[in-house]
């Protein structure tokens, strides 16, 4: 009982504030405080008396593959492993070699309505890497990034660079790619191999650099499953300089890159001769598209694209909204400009509720479609343009 009432105390106190970014300042003082009293809960825990568990891992979501895992339940959490109950708690201790690489917290709050677990990574230090309530938009599964200095740094969680990196600033061996990463945006690792494997990964696909190319699979099939443990379809299809860094594409077939190449989460795409068709997630025309095809009733924007793609969908607010989204941010259109915030500040909450804020940066004819974008301040844009350009 002990257990489940400190669980709820921590876990739910995080929903509780808001995380106020500016450049890549991902947590606010309040979630800073509280992943140290999670880390503190796991230190004494004494989770090593907790039940092991073997087999596929419960949960899907997480901060990706940390390589090899040995995890532990607490006794709510082992008691319905399907429908884990709340104050169910988990930890996940990272292995590189005979060594402890990092430790995943995760924990199912008591009075929230929705399910959802909050899940934390540390350093063996305890020093924090990256959680789910962060708010970072070029966040990506099994990866840290930070922009320092306009910037941005990227490494493989669970790696020795990473800690080297968080200790000291900098790992002993760095690699600077000038306008390799989102937006054109300086790109520094340990390697050149880290820097392609971020920029080639995609949510819902499996991807794997051989010899300068990038083969792509979507994730649960059998190519996937094949491609992580080294084998290569020899029946593909090759799309020379189409993907990240100007990397050729490798996949099964034509239609596993169109999708890698545009889509976007809240929608769904398809290339019918040549031309991008976009819908809404769920939608009635999506539904239609894929059981009659194309409908003769339909807006076409030549050119603005994706890679100069023609853009085809069921009206034109689709293709204005597929184009202007962004992971990790808001978007809203009035008069004919754009206006960005990144998701859950308080200038977000306030333009809500009162509209244009009194002190605004414009950008003129800078963003997605030539539109001019405007937010509270120039950072945001920074980061927004960036961002909606991987």
């Amino acid at each position: 009982m002990k257990t489940k009432t400190l669980l709820t105390l921590l876990v739910c106190s995080i929903f509780c504030f808001q995380s106020h970014l500016h450049g890549l300042e991902v947590r606010s003082t309040a979630h800073a405080e509280y992943t140290g009293k999670l880390w503190d809960f796991v230190q004494s825990a004494k989770y090593h008396n907790w039940s092991q568990f073997r087999g596929e891992f419960p949960i899907e979501n997480g901060p990706g593959d940390v390589g090899e895992s040995v995890v532990y339940l607490n006794s709510r959490a082992r008691k319905d492993l399907q429908n884990m109950t709340p104050g169910s708690a988990i930890i996940c201790e990272h292995t590189r070699g005979d060594e402890v690489a990092g430790i995943t917290v995760y924990a199912l709050p008591s009075n929230r309505k929705e399910t959802s677990w909050y899940w934390a990574h540390y350093l063996p230090s305890g020093e924090v890497v990256k959680t789910s309530a962060d708010r970072n938009p070029f966040d990506k599964d099994a990866f840290f990034t930070t922009l320092v200095e306009g910037r941005l740094w990227v490494f493989p969680l669970g790696s020795e660079d990473l800690a080297e990196f968080k200790a000291s600033g900098e790992p002993a061996k760095c690699v600077t790619l000038p306008g390799a990463g989102p937006g054109g945006l300086t790109v520094k690792s340990s390697s050149k191999e880290v820097i392609q494997d971020y920029m080639a990964a995609r949510e819902g696909f499996a991807t794997k650099i051989v010899d300068e190319r990038v083969w792509v699979f979507r994730e649960g099939t059998t190519e996937a499953e094949d491609l992580k443990n080294g084998k290569f379809s020899e029946k593909h299809i090759t799309r020379i300089g189409a993907g990240p860094m100007g990397m050729t594409i490798k996949s099964s077939d034509a239609a596993v890159i169109d999708d890698y190449l545009t889509r976007k989460t809240g929608f769904e795409t398809s290339i019918v001769d040549e031309r991008l068709w976009v819908f809404r997630s769920g939608s009635e025309e999506w539904q239609q598209f894929q059981s009659e095809g194309a409908s003769d009733k339909h807006v076409t924007q030549v050119g603005t694209g994706p890679g100069g793609l023609t853009v085809k969908s069921p009206d034109s607010e689709t293709i204005v909204a597929y184009m202007t989204s962004a992971n990790g941010f808001a978007t809203f259109i009035e008069d004919g400009r754009l206006w960005v915030f990144l998701d859950n500040t308080e200038a977000l909450k306030d333009f809500k509720e009162s509209g244009e804020p009194a002190k605004c940066v414009t950008r003129v004819g800078e963003g997605p479609l030539g539109m001019t974008v405007k937010s509270d301040d120039a950072s945001t844009i920074d980061l927004y343009l960036a961002a909606v350009a991987q």
